[in-house]
């Protein structure tokens, strides 16, 4: 990964990173356009293209989560592998490599924006951010029981924005189409904020 730490802003294209990877003008659009219908369905007719900017700014300061924290939620969680960094008792193993098994982590997210018109609070809107980790032959550098990065194998972060309907079926509509970036370890990658502790 890289030196600086990668947020679910910056994965989602609402915030640049090291590459300067950013939603494109038409992605941007089509996401004001998604909100919009959003905001239409929940408050009524008129045009909501300056919400939906606002809540497009709104979502992005929510989704300030480093990727890192989505990795120490998962792995923590992971029994398995949360034996093998540690051991048991006098068999703990300090130092080493670990190599982990394929898997996958999905986390959610629910930023939220509440309207307010003409000084009057409207309708909450409500946004579900589902990111998916996939982890293929890694090997995990361990330092005391902490994960501190990796040397081997590859990591895959899918990140998609829905709208979720005010309605009783809580149906998702897209507003930011699914997005992926790879981390893939021909280096030894170093895990920002000291690693990851697993107990």
């Amino acid at each position: 990964m890289p030196d600086e730490p990668t947020t679910l802003s910056m994965l989602a294209g609402l915030e640049a990173d090291a590459t300067g990877t950013l939603l494109s003008a038409k992605e941007r659009q089509e996401a004001m356009g998604g909100i919009a219908e959003a905001v239409t369905a929940a408050q009524g007719a008129g045009s909501w293209t300056g919400a939906a900017a606002a809540v497009l700014d709104r979502i992005a300061t929510d989704l300030q989560t480093p990727l890192a924290n989505l990795l120490r939620e998962g792995w923590r969680q992971d029994g398995e592998l949360r034996k093998s960094v540690t051991g048991t008792g006098s068999k703990a193993a300090p130092y080493g490599e670990v190599s982990l098994h394929d898997h996958k982590v999905t986390a959610l997210i629910r930023p939220s924006a509440q309207l307010v018109v003409n000084g009057i609070e409207g309708p909450k809107i409500e946004f579900v951010v589902r990111t998916t980790l996939t982890f293929s032959a890694l090997i995990l550098v361990v330092r005391k029981a902490v994960i501190t990065g990796f040397k081997a194998g590859k990591i895959v972060a899918a990140l998609e924005v829905n709208y979720v309907s005010n309605r009783g079926d809580k149906k998702e509509y897209p507003v930011i189409r699914p997005r992926k970036r790879e981390f893939q370890a021909d280096r030894e990658f170093v895990l920002p904020g000291g690693g990851i502790a697993i107990v």
